[in-house]
């Protein structure tokens, strides 16, 4: 069977490489808008999260640091950064498998999968937070 060929006018081939052009132009604009505001965002957090390291204090060079107090540094920045993100970060897988869980529609899988989130975060959390109590058990000089 021999189909018929459609001839395009000139008019309506122009009209069609121009739609081309300018959807491939607005991709490229919406790529490019994406990643300057994923560089700022990224710079933005990596200046909030690091504030520490820029107001950092040397020791005294006559001064010999202990361990104890190396342990208390290290037990400080570990109460005043590391525990927020992961009580942050459990909440919010928490909130997911909530969801997940509650929009099963009796579909086991995603139940058991929901129920396995909610596990996980539960004992990292319990993990991040027996760490933070054991720093504290051995006088680390946390604040």
């Amino acid at each position: 069977m021999i189909y018929p060929v459609r001839k395009m006018g000139i008019l309506q081939n122009y009209r069609s490489a121009l739609n081309c052009r300018m959807k491939k132009s607005l991709n490229h604009q919406l790529k490019s808008v994406v990643f300057s505001n994923g560089v700022k965002i990224l710079a933005f957090f990596l200046l909030i999260f690091f504030a520490y390291i820029v107001h950092a204090q040397t020791l005294d060079p006559a001064t010999k640091a202990d361990i104890s107090e190396l342990y208390g540094l290290i037990g400080r920045f570990y109460y005043k950064l590391i525990i927020p993100v992961a009580t942050v970060l459990a909440g919010i897988v928490i909130f997911y498998a909530g969801i997940t869980y509650a929009g099963s529609n009796g579909s086991e899988e995603a139940a058991k999968a929901a129920k396995t989130y909610i596990t996980g975060a539960v004992s990292g959390l319990i993990l991040v937070l027996l760490a933070a109590f054991l720093l504290q058990v051995l006088g680390a000089g946390i604040s």
